[in-house]
């Protein structure tokens, strides 16, 4: 690393970013998790003897599955591929995502619905019954190998008979804007859908079915990750019920046929087989970890952060994290300090909301709870968060970052951080200042939630740091 860019504290955090999201790439993550040993096929700490299984099928859904299925067949090897006629089918958003979509690609990657729309579409619908197909199809001699990722509650979805997809869009688009955490969502998803909480993996009548997972929700709850197609429901429509209750009192904002369904309070048989196996071999802890190691080896003190409560908003998380560096400056310490803070809070939207997401929110929260306190900002610091799916709500961006940069240009230019706040505009906030606007990595391809940094640099002895005077880019 250049001594400039040491220098620069919006670099460190991009650095810190950088290198916790490239430990969950999902390209690495399976290339990684699936190998061929002479005669088996290893996967995680399971082996297939190779002579057992006649037939690899592939299906699945997620944001990240297409390049999942890419780093498959890569992992399998031409000659396994052609000898063991491996198929199959992933459903992916599109637009942004990419995959392998040619005559040489043996798992065919749908495009389902748009990229940055994480609502069911009739697309998906018809890719998913065909997945369903697939599975169930598969003979005695026959492996299948699922994958997902976060995103797959949308991109796998199969509404039971009375109930009309619009009204499913309706009801999870209304859930996502009025605060409901992944979890609730899920909850709800679980129990209007004819093959998540385990349903899929319920018609496998096959030679094994293995689930690879990369987790996208708080505490790697595995019914949780795409709502579960291979994992049985622990919640009941009882549970899904409360959920809106909740949020919902007076159910104003349920479609009547959702409501009739959950009431009826009829869960579906789901026997999972004893030959159905899921792994989850991603997640955001362990970006935090490796982003930790990373900033020690640079010489910082660093901590962490792992949120656990599903109803945590950003409101409380970005008022945290602002603090934090200001609790920096009122005690200065001898190396730099750096937090690396993972986890997705709840954003409330208001009735017509700006552009903007999760991560630009909680960076604006952060920046306006330094702007009211009296503290004296003498170290040089930066804070930034990203979607690791490179994705932040509506905005063209993955999120956004400031700096003493960013105090300097807000005072210029009497920026009020409030109104931004209130309508949901931190997008336009940080395009308006001109500086603060995070793009992410396309170069890497995952979904573990949202990944946090905090650095703040040593305090000069003689004066203001040099590093607060660097012109600082937008990455």
């Amino acid at each position: 690393m250049s001594n400039t860019k040491m220098l620069n504290p919006v670099d460190m955090a991009i650095d810190l970013w950088r290198s916790g999201v490239k430990t969950v790439d999902a390209r690495h993550l399976v290339q990684n998790y699936i190998h061929v040993d002479s005669d088996q096929l290893v996967i995680g700490n399971q082996r297939f003897p190779l002579v057992d299984f006649d037939r690899i099928r592939v299906v699945g859904a997620g944001k990240v599955v297409g390049v999942m299925g890419e780093a498959l067949e890569d992992a399998l090897g031409p000659d396994l591929m052609i000898s063991k006629n491996v198929s199959g089918l992933v459903n992916v958003p599109y637009g942004k995502y990419g995959g392998r979509i040619s005559t040489g690609s043996r798992v065919w990657q749908f495009p389902a619905r748009p990229a940055g729309e994480n609502l069911p579409t009739a697309a998906a619908f018809g890719a998913t019954l065909l997945i369903e197909d697939l599975v169930q199809r598969a003979g005695s001699r026959e492996l299948c190998i699922c994958l997902l990722s976060g995103g797959a509650s949308a991109l796998m979805t199969h509404p039971p008979k009375k109930i009309k997809l619009h009204d499913k869009r309706k009801l999870i688009q209304w859930l996502s804007r009025s605060g409901a955490s992944i979890q609730q969502v899920n909850t709800v998803r679980q129990h209007v859908s004819d093959v998540k909480g385990g349903q899929l993996a319920s018609r496998f009548k096959g030679f094994h079915l293995v689930c690879l997972l990369i987790s996208d929700v708080i505490g790697n709850q595995g019914e949780l990750i795409g709502s579960g197609p291979t994992y049985r429901a622990t919640s009941t429509p009882e549970d899904a019920l409360a959920v809106l209750t909740q949020i919902d009192p007076k159910m104003h904002n349920t479609p009547v046929s959702i409501q009739r369904h959950l009431k009826r309070g009829k869960l579906p048989t789901v026997k999972i087989p004893d030959n159905v196996s899921n792994h989850i071999i991603g997640h955001i802890g362990q970006a935090i970890e490796n982003a930790v190691d990373f900033g020690e080896s640079q010489g910082f003190n660093c901590t962490s952060e792992l949120q656990t409560d599903e109803l945590e908003t950003v409101e409380t998380a970005g008022g945290r994290l602002g603090q934090w560096i200001l609790d920096q400056m009122t005690s200065p310490s001898k190396k730099p300090q750096a937090i690396v803070s993972g986890g997705e809070p709840v954003i409330e939207l208001c009735t017509n909301p700006g552009t903007g997401g999760r991560n630009s929110q909680l960076v604006l929260t952060a920046l306006n709870h330094i702007l009211e306190s009296d503290v004296e900002i003498n170290q040089p610091f930066a804070l930034l968060a990203g979607g690791t799916d490179g994705e932040d709500g509506n905005a063209p961006a993955a999120g956004a970052w400031i700096s003493n940069q960013s105090l300097t240009r807000v005072r210029q230019m009497e920026l009020n951080p409030v109104g931004f706040l209130r309508s949901n505009n931190s997008h336009q906030f940080f395009a308006r200042l001109g500086c603060g606007i995070f793009h992410g990595l396309p170069q890497y391809q995952t979904n573990v939630s949202d990944l946090r940094i905090g650095y703040v640099g040593k305090k000069h002895s003689n004066g203001p740091h040099p590093e607060i005077r660097l012109q600082e880019q937008s990455p």
